[in-house]
């Protein structure tokens, strides 16, 4: 049986996109025929929210990271067919602390994950909280790839080499098997005529690390989340829609290239 192929999403800024991307890029996959897997791996539980999800009180991420429950105990469908979740909880802000007291902390996910590489699903995207800590140290340690959301602020792309530093060194010390990352632009707006040239700033300066695809300010992705839907569900032929198909096509022709090539 094949081995899924994990992603993490991360950017220690928050705002720039990253549950968004774990969303949408998700349901594009799963509605493409994808088996898919979600984890909410953030604290302020927006993605799970993102999928309609509200109760608190489901086991989740927590109590996955810590070892209270395992892989199956805490998966939940969503309305989205082969879409499948981990919800997060306010416990997850406990994480942190707790988990730096476990000897091998930075292994707890990657071995919680274990369960899931049977053949079951095909990629598992994570959704991280905007810091460098201990739970993001556990989802680039058990992490295939890493896309990093960005808008092309200035301070924005400051905070990009100190993520990739960060990825260098879980590498080297952690997981010597993660691939490559990716930088998506996202959030937008060509009417702000810095941002075209901002764009082209990041292009020039990370050059083939940046991917074709951008995604671009839009109402509809906003009211998506606000009825727990994706919007490549509830507005599917919209141009945020579009962007995001348009992205999870590039994703996956990137990792199959790079899974071949290594």
């Amino acid at each position: 049986m094949s081995k899924p192929i994990v992603i993490a999403v991360c950017n220690q800024k928050g705002g720039c996109g990253k549950t968004t991307t774990v969303a949408e890029t998700g349901a594009c996959l799963a509605m493409g025929g994808a088996k898919v897997l979600g984890i909410d791996l953030d604290h302020q539980c927006n993605y799970t929210e993102a999928l309609g999800h509200l109760d608190e009180e489901t086991p989740g991420a927590y109590e996955l990271l810590t070892g209270k429950k395992r892989l199956e105990e805490v998966v939940l469908e969503s309305k989205v067919q082969n879409l499948y979740f981990v919800p997060a909880s306010i416990d997850l802000s406990a994480a942190e602390s707790e988990l730096m007291g476990m000897i091998g902390r930075e292994h707890q996910l990657r071995i919680a994950l274990a369960g899931a590489m049977d053949g079951k699903y095909d990629y598992i995207l994570l959704d991280n909280p905007p810091n460098l800590g201990v739970v993001v140290m556990n989802a680039l340690t058990a992490t295939d790839f890493m896309v990093v959301p960005v808008q092309v602020y200035k301070f924005a792309r400051r905070g990009l080499d100190r993520i990739t530093n960060f990825y260098d060194n879980v590498k080297h010390f952690l997981n010597p098997g993660i691939k490559d990352w990716m930088v998506l632009p996202t959030l937008l707006d060509f009417r702000r005529e810095k941002d075209v040239i901002m764009l082209q700033k990041l292009r020039d300066q990370y050059g083939k690390k940046v991917f074709t695809s951008q995604i671009h300010v839009n109402s509809k992705i906003l009211e998506s989340q606000e009825v727990g839907s994706p919007v490549v569900v509830m507005d599917k032929y919209g141009v945020g829609a579009k962007q995001y198909k348009s992205f999870a096509c590039e994703l996956a022709e990137w990792v199959a290239r790079v899974g071949v090539a290594s």
